[in-house]
C-alpha cells in the first residue's frame, strides 16, 4: 500500500514567514479594503476638485502654490487611513492572525510601515498628476509652472506619506481608530490653541515646532513662505524636525507592540 504524504501549502518556502510577504499581505488588506478606497477616492477627487473650482474663479495670476498651501484636507484623510491600518486589526480581532503569520513582531511591525508607505505613496502621487493636470488645464494665466512650485509639491508628497506613516504608528500606540484621530487631530490643529497663552515661550519659541507650523513651511514656496512665516525657510532641515513626531511615535508604537499582550 502506497503511503500518502500531506505537505503543509504554509510550510513551502513561497509562503514561509518572510518580510516581503508580510510586505505584500499587508498591501493586499489596504488595497481590497472597501473603506480604504471609498475614503482615498473622496479625499483625493475632493481635494483636487475644490482647488479646480479656485482655479477657474480665481482672480489674479493662479498659482500652484495653493494646491500644497491647503494640506490639512487630505493630510487628515492619510493620517485617518495609517490610524485605520493598524487600529482596525485590533477592533477587528485580526491582529493576532496577522501576528501569528510572521511571529517575528518587529519584522511584522515594520512590513505594516512600508506597506503603508508605499500605498501612501502611490496616493501621493495621484494626487500630484491631478494638481499639475488641473493647473495645466483650468488655470487662466500663460505662466508655466514654477520650480519652487514642482519642489513644493514633491515635499508635499513626502509630508503625506510621512503623515500616513504617523497614523500608523498612532494606532498601533493606541489600539482605537477614535483615540488615534483625536490625537492626529490635536497635533495638526488643536495644538495652535497653545498660541492664545500671552507668553513668548509659547507664542514665538514653542509654537516653530508644532506640526502644522512646520509643515507650512515646507510645502509652501519660498515666496509664500516669506510672506506667511518669515521666521521659517523652506528646505530639507525642516523636514527633518517634521520627521521627529512619526518617529517618535513609531518608537512608542513599536514598544507597545512588543511589550503587551495582542
Amino acid at each position: 500500500m502506497t503511503e500518502v504524504k500531506y505537505i503543509s501549502r504554509v510550510a513551502t518556502p513561497r509562503n514561509k514567514a518572510s518580510f516581503s510577504n508580510s510586505v505584500k499581505s499587508n498591501l493586499l488588506k489596504l488595497w481590497y479594503s472597501r473603506g480604504n478606497k471609498i475614503s482615498m477616492s473622496i479625499g483625493v477627487l475632493g481635494y483636487a476638485t475644490i482647488f479646480t473650482i479656485g482655479l477657474l474663479n480665481f482672480n489674479g495670476a493662479p498659482s500652484l502654490s495653493f494646491y500644497t498651501a491647503a494640506w490639512k484636507m487630505i493630510g487628515l484623510f492619510m493620517v485617518i487611513l495609517g490610524i485605520s491600518a493598524s487600529a482596525n486589526e485590533y477592533s477587528h480581532n485580526t491582529m493576532r492572525n496577522t501576528t501569528l503569520s510572521d511571529p517575528v513582531r518587529v519584522r511584522n511591525f515594520f512590513a505594516k510601515l512600508t506597506a503603508v508607505g508605499i500605498y501612501s505613496t502611490v496616493v501621493s502621487v495621484i494626487l500630484s498628476l491631478l494638481g499639475i493636470a488641473s493647473y495645466q488645464l483650468f488655470a487662466q494665466t500663460n505662466q508655466p509652472v514654477q520650480q519652487a512650485d514642482l519642489i513644493a509639491l514633491g515635499y508635499f508628497c513626502v509630508v503625506l506619506i510621512l503623515l500616513t506613516i504617523l497614523g500608523t504608528a498612532i494606532g498601533y500606540l493606541v489600539r482605537s481608530t477614535a483615540a488615534g484621530i483625536g490625537i492626529a487631530t490635536f497635533l495638526m490643529l488643536v495644538i495652535e490653541v497653545l498660541t492664545l497663552i500671552p507668553l513668548d515661550f509659547f507664542r514665538e519659541e514653542l509654537s516653530r515646532f508644532f506640526l502644522s507650523r512646520l509643515v507650512d513651511s515646507v510645502v509652501l514656496p519660498e515666496h509664500m513662505s516669506a510672506i506667511i512665516l518669515p521666521e521659517f525657510s523652506q528646505g530639507t532641515s525642516l523636514l527633518l524636525f517634521f520627521f521627529i513626531y512619526p518617529l517618535m511615535f513609531t518608537i512608542l508604537g513599536l514598544i507597545r507592540y512588543l511589550k503587551t499582550d495582542i
